[in-house]
């Protein structure tokens, strides 16, 4: 092998330069210019995403934050991630402070035979009061069931392992007090659901809600629409925009009571909806 040419072949370096081969005028190898070097090119700002301001949640609470819509009543499909993580991920998140402040606030409410759809890991049992005679709970994941609890609660707890769009096992208006908590943006069909628990609701019982939804502005709207179709894959069918008082009110119920608002964290998804509905 002739090495004799090979510097007119690739090139010499030369005072730190790198000097094109011979015969090559429009080499790609260019020496470096002398001087300042160039100005960056300017960058276009990157969107960000509506997240409250003043949060004094730590990093990590941040990122849990994200996922405080993951529910219970959606894990149909136990692949791997369904089966062992997901789970285990619901019940980290739920039990969030700002969570547990609504809960505290809310399911003590409940009275009565109690039917809770999305019952999950059990989070909500603590704030049963002595007003109520028995839970019936649902929730298609059996990994959530045997994490609840025993003896840390109301004994009388009956548990359902079936979607919450499939027929409930109980008589109709058989039911003092139906209650929701981050479920309906994870069912696959929450019109069906409803229409069950209207179905098993007595005339004069309530449904306790607390979800999270389709905020009222437009800037998160639009984040929240773009977010759901990757969201939903990553987070146990969990929907961001669906508008939850309008749900409820198509199923045959009269909301008496609304209120909605942020909670802490990112505010794609902690619009929170919180209210009372009765049979219309």
């Amino acid at each position: 092998m002739d090495f004799s040419d090979w510097p007119n072949q690739v090139g010499t370096i030369k005072y730190g330069r790198i000097r094109p081969p011979i015969g090559t005028q429009n080499s790609a190898i260019q020496p470096t210019p002398r001087g300042k070097p160039a100005p960056p090119k300017p960058v276009s700002p990157r969107r960000r995403l509506p997240v409250r301001k003043n949060s004094s949640f730590p990093l990590v609470r941040r990122v849990l934050a994200l996922q405080i819509c993951l529910p219970a009543a959606s894990m149909i499909k136990m692949g791997p991630y369904e089966q062992h993580i997901l789970p285990r991920l619901i019940d980290l998140v739920m039990r969030n402070k700002e969570a547990t402040r609504l809960r505290a606030s809310w399911i003590p409410k409940a009275r009565g035979d109690v039917l809770e759809i999305g019952i999950g890991s059990g989070l909500n049992l603590p704030f049963y009061g002595a007003q109520v005679n028995r839970v019936f709970g649902v929730d298609p994941s059996h990994a959530l069931r045997r994490m609840v609890p025993h003896g840390a609660s109301i004994a009388n707890v009956e548990f359902f392992t079936q979607p919450a769009e499939q027929e409930l096992p109980l008589p109709d208006a058989s039911i003092d007090t139906a209650v929701m908590t981050w479920t309906l943006c994870s069912i696959p069909q929450p019109a069906d659901a409803l229409h069950h628990v209207r179905r098993v609701l007595k005339d004069g019982g309530q449904l306790l809600f607390i979800e999270h939804g389709r905020s009222h502005d437009r800037s998160v709207m639009a984040w929240q629409d773009r977010l759901t179709p990757i969201w939903k894959r990553i987070a146990g069918g969990c929907h961001l925009n669906r508008k939850v008082d309008d749900l409820i009110s198509s199923a045959g119920f009269r909301i008496t009571e609304l209120k909605t608002f942020y909670i802490v964290g990112p505010r794609f998804v902690t619009y929170t909806y919180q209210g009372v509905a009765r049979p219309a």
